[in-house]
């Protein structure tokens, strides 16, 4: 497992971390408590669903990319939980 803090809001719910500084969310959408998301990076793309529930979420990311020349998927399951205010 990974740990990784992460400032959310109500305008900025998608969880990003640090390796995605050159990527773009696109196709972001809300039903309900769930949002789900597309981000596309140079050499990746990520499919990505949460649903939040008070203060905790659970998701997943697909993730699919090229490495040494053969397609690659990577799924990621993801678990959060509200620690306070997001600070600067």
């Amino acid at each position: 497992p990974q740990t990784f803090t992460t400032c959310l809001s109500k305008s900025d719910y998608v969880p990003k971390t640090p390796k995605e500084t050159d990527c773009t969310i696109k196709d972001v959408k809300t039903e309900g408590n769930t949002v789900t998301w597309t981000v596309v990076c140079k050499d990746a793309s990520m499919k990505g669903r949460i649903t939040y529930a008070g203060t905790t979420y659970d998701g997943t990311m697909e993730t699919s990319m090229k490495q040494e020349g053969k397609d690659m998927t990577v799924k990621t399951t993801m678990k959060g939980k509200h620690l306070g205010p997001c600070t600067k």
